[in-house]
C-alpha cells in the first residue's frame, strides 16, 4: 500500500477526485511544466506514475476509489 498519492485538480475528473482516500491529496499544481494537459498522471509516493487513465493508475498503486 502506498503512503501519499497527489494529484492536480486539473488532471483528475472531479468525479472521481471526490471518490478518493485520505491517502489522496490534490494540489493546484504539481510542477510538472503542462503534463497535466497531456496524459493522466500521478505522484505515488513522490514518483510520477503515467497511464491511459487515472482508475487504472490508482488500482496499480492499490488504490479503489469509492464510488
Amino acid at each position: 500500500m502506498v503512503d501519499r498519492i497527489e494529484y492536480c485538480v486539473d488532471n483528475l475528473p472531479s468525479d472521481l477526485r471526490a471518490a478518493l482516500p485520505a491517502e489522496c491529496v490534490g494540489w493546484p499544481c504539481l510542477q510538472r511544466c503542462g503534463l497535466c494537459y497531456d496524459e493522466p498522471f500521478l505522484a505515488v509516493d513522490g514518483e510520477l506514475v503515467t497511464g491511459d487513465d487515472h482508475e487504472e493508475l490508482l488500482a496499480d498503486a492499490g488504490v479503489s476509489p469509492d464510488r
